[in-house]
């Protein structure tokens, strides 16, 4: 899996659907038809800073 973010390959699970890109930090959530990307701030909470649609995905 490459990072939505940075194009990265140094990606690692976290658990279940959630995944850690270790090159820009960030956190991605895998969903059947989005990926959603969060920062992660010095409390330790996810912001979500963005959502890519999944290949085949339309937009309306």
């Amino acid at each position: 899996m490459r990072c939505p973010n940075c194009l990265g390959r140094n990606v690692r699970r976290l658990k279940g659907n959630r995944y850690f890109c270790l090159e820009c930090f960030v956190e991605i959530e895998v969903r059947p038809d989005q990926l959603r990307v969060y920062s992660i701030n010095s409390g330790g909470e996810t912001l979500c800073q963005g959502v890519f649609l999944r290949k085949g995905q339309n937009v309306y």
